[in-house]
């Protein structure tokens, strides 16, 4: 085939040359946009992903957070049953137990005032030992008993 010269004043060469010289710069142009376009694309997908993934740890964290509701929830079931059963031991077993145990010593300490049982009280017996102390049962006076110091 043939080219063909088209013949043109210089004025409409210049004002077509300028018109391609822009087409040029818009489809340049228009190529950086979509490169633009693309990587922003990528980056929203990558933000959309990560998002995601902080979203599936949440639902998990929530899922461990409901399950630890419910076990703390039967702890305190099971704590304030076992408070009850104590309390219910306390007045029923417990009690009586103490009460006794609360006679007894009092038993014992009317049968310690007993003015026969003073020398025992007082360890008078064994003031030998202290002896052997050394400084501490000069200290002591070589007097002192379990209960104390003897009263005249």
């Amino acid at each position: 085939m043939e080219d063909f010269v088209v013949k043109m004043t210089p004025s409409i060469d210049k004002r077509l040359s300028s018109l391609e010289n822009m087409v040029e710069n818009l489809i340049r142009k228009q190529e950086e946009l979509s490169s633009e376009i693309k990587q922003t694309i990528e980056k929203n997908n990558e933000t959309n992903s990560m998002i995601l993934k902080a979203l599936e740890q949440i639902n998990e964290n929530n899922k461990k957070a409901d399950d630890n509701l419910t076990i703390l929830q039967e702890n305190r079931k099971l704590y304030l049953d076992a408070l009850e059963k104590i309390q219910k031991m306390e007045k029923e077993e417990l009690k009586p137990l103490l009460e006794h145990l609360n006679t007894n010593n009092d038993l014992l300490t009317s049968n310690l005032i007993n003015p026969s049982l003073y020398p025992r009280m007082h360890n008078l017996f064994w003031r030998s030992n202290v002896k052997h102390l050394g400084p501490i049962g000069a200290l002591m006076g070589n007097h002192i008993g379990m209960l104390g110091s003897p009263k005249p």
